[in-house]
């Protein structure tokens, strides 16, 4: 359960680094475009796609599990990826909080990389498709949410239905490891 919890949650940064996808006709601002298929490295690399044909949506979500609670990544500042953990009363309410605000900025966007995720970040995800995303400017900040993070393991792929509604990929098979990688690795775009 942690590792797919894990894995869904890191996904949510790659929204964050893709414009694009909230210029999506059906993206509303603060919400994750339906039938959308993001992955994420723990190093950061990260790429989207929208899921454009039935075969595919069919296939990816046959592999996903839909999401049960809030979920919560950070980057530091260097931009690798930790999950927080959003079990305790405190770290969901401040998820459930975050998810529903509009995503932010990365604060300094002269320094983004395409297909990288943008370091001290903090984004969360509910399981409608709510999302919302934060700098973290605030040192105390920082250090509360690293104390309460893990860092990702693996690819984490997450995928939206056609209603919005999300679902993390179990990456530990073959066939999903490749396609999380391969989404991860190519330039975010849709």
């Amino acid at each position: 359960m942690r590792t797919i919890y894990l894995l869904g949650a890191v996904c949510i940064a790659a929204f964050v680094a893709v414009p694009a996808m909230a210029a999506s006709p059906m993206a509303t601002p603060g919400m994750m475009p339906s039938s959308a298929a993001m992955a994420t490295m723990p190093d950061g690399h990260m790429g989207s796609m929208m899921m454009s044909d039935d075969a595919m949506t069919t296939k990816m979500m046959g592999m996903a599990k839909p999401i049960s609670a809030c979920t919560m990544v950070m980057t530091d500042k260097d931009g690798k990826v930790s999950m927080v953990d959003t079990s305790s009363a405190d770290a969901k309410a401040e998820c459930e909080k975050l998810a529903m605000m509009t995503p932010a900025a990365a604060p300094d966007m002269s320094k983004a990389t395409p297909g990288m995720m943008q370091g001290g970040m903090a984004m969360a995800m509910m399981p409608d498709g709510h999302m919302g995303s934060m700098a973290m400017t605030d040192e105390a900040m920082t250090t509360k949410m690293i104390e309460m993070s893990t860092p990702a393991a693996a690819c984490m792929l997450m995928v939206t239905d056609k209603d919005g509604k999300v679902s993390m990929v179990d990456t530990s098979t073959a066939e999903a490891k490749a396609e999380c990688e391969k989404l991860a690795m190519t330039a975010p775009a849709m």
